[in-house]
């Protein structure tokens, strides 16, 4: 059997338990790895982290938590989680040194560590600390925060124990993941292809104008001068006009206003400028 030497952290405090079984069952798997102190004050942080998000003092007790907030506390504390969702994987998390955080219905648990009442009775978090494969032993060492006879690592028959996690359908757990856990593989950076001038002025601007209800021709030179203000780094956006006459003479030409500024095309030289 492997059994962990957990720092126990209590979630009663003037014999109420806030509804902090879940925060106190993180508070002594980071008490554990050395990420936080082994007190209630601590643990009344990770509660008020897993109610709100941060560190204010507000969400101390309140509402149940549930697991994505205990990971999110987790993650707050620079830690992450490993979901596990079978005997197995708790035996296997608890062999490779993380206590695993379960999710029960503590009326089954036996022998009881607190009193029988409807008050005391509840969907309930407790932490595992050992393993027990093949059910070799009839006992599994844990940690239930609510513990008041014994405020202290405990532990519960395996029956009544697997019992209070089949009323509540399957296994639900979780763990920190370990320290040197591999990093996963990560996939290739996607490849991004350039699109064409004639891919730009014909799809993309087309749409646009499309959008915009304005008429279009793909081969005027304001829509070139649009996709070199693009390649220069400037998105001019959708247009809101057509081309404008201007100028006089050599100087003869069109403009045309965009979202993100004005396109200006000389026709005798076939130059575009833009602001924005």
């Amino acid at each position: 059997m492997t059994r962990l030497d957990v720092p126990y952290i209590s979630q009663l405090i003037n014999g109420s338990g806030g509804n902090n079984c879940g925060p106190a069952s993180l508070a002594m798997t980071l008490a554990y790895r050395g990420v936080i102190p082994p007190t209630q004050q601590a643990m009344l942080q990770v509660a008020d982290i897993a109610r709100d998000g941060s560190l204010n003092n507000v969400g101390q007790t309140g509402g149940y938590v549930n697991f994505q907030q205990l990971a999110m506390a987790a993650g707050w504390y620079g830690q992450s989680v490993t979901w596990i969702y079978s005997w197995e994987s708790v035996d296997l998390s608890i062999q490779n040194n993380e206590p695993v955080i379960i999710l029960l219905d503590n009326i089954p648990l036996q022998p009881r560590q607190y009193p029988v009442s409807p008050s005391w009775n509840a969907h309930h978090f407790i932490l595992l600390t050992s393993d027990n494969p093949a059910q070799a032993d009839p006992n599994r060492y844990s940690s239930d925060p609510l513990s008041y006879y014994v405020q202290a690592p405990s532990f519960y028959t395996e029956e009544s124990t697997r019992q209070g996690v089949a009323n509540l359908g399957a296994v639900q757990a979780m763990a920190l993941q370990p320290i040197d856990a591999p990093i996963p593989p990560q996939p290739e950076p996607e490849k991004i292809m350039l699109m064409s001038d004639w891919e730009l002025r014909n799809w993309v601007l087309q749409d646009l104008y499309a959008w915009a209800g304005i008429d279009y021709n793909p081969d005027a030179g304001t829509a070139q001068g649009w996709v070199n203000a693009l390649r220069a780094g400037h998105y001019l956006g959708r247009p809101r006009t057509g081309e404008r006459p201007y100028g006089e003479g050599g100087g003869v030409g069109v403009w045309v206003e965009f979202d993100y500024g004005v396109l200006v095309f000389r026709f005798s030289d076939g130059a575009a400028s833009w602001t924005g």
